[in-house]
């Protein structure tokens, strides 16, 4: 009897450490939690009546969702107005767009966005990319929680 209240303890105690590693993850995306960016800002002069793209920015890979491309005040949205290649550092025009229309002679286009940190890019797509696919890690920690869980209370119900 003991012995079951022990491994109740260490199974609940695994359970709670588990929930506290995982809250601050919940609702961030991967480069708030890694904070992994170096900010980056440039001017490219874009002419959508020549090409739509893409366009080479100096620093890449990207952190996903961080840039910003705009003309003065104008800001523009991507996948409406630019298509974002994140791992090539380019950017494409979408044909009929605000973007299209606003760049039709030369026109300078200031895009600021974060660059995957160097120093941390091969740890973190080593991480990203073993070999569970395209799940992240953000993805496979609560399997794995939950498998080491279900380990533990299998071996506590066949000691009885």
């Amino acid at each position: 009897m003991e012995r079951n209240i022990i491994q109740v303890v260490i199974v609940f105690s695994v359970l709670m450490l588990s929930a506290l590693i995982l809250a601050p993850l919940q609702g961030q995306s991967e480069a708030q939690v890694k904070q992994i960016g170096i900010s980056q800002s440039e001017q490219v002069t874009v002419n959508s009546t020549a090409s739509l793209g893409p366009y080479q920015l100096s620093y890449y890979p990207i952190v996903e969702d961080s840039e910003t491309i705009s003309i003065g005040s104008t800001v523009y949205t991507r996948d409406v107005d630019y298509t974002m290649d994140y791992e090539n550092g380019t950017f494409t025009v979408i044909s009929g767009s605000s973007l299209e229309a606003d760049t039709a002679t030369d026109t300078q286009v200031n895009v600021t966005y974060e660059q995957v940190d160097p120093d941390v890019l091969s740890s973190w797509s080593d991480i990203k990319d073993a070999t569970w696919g395209s799940m992240s890690m953000f993805t496979i920690v609560p399997y794995v929680v939950i498998f080491v869980v279900i380990i533990g209370l299998i071996m506590a119900i066949a000691r009885r």
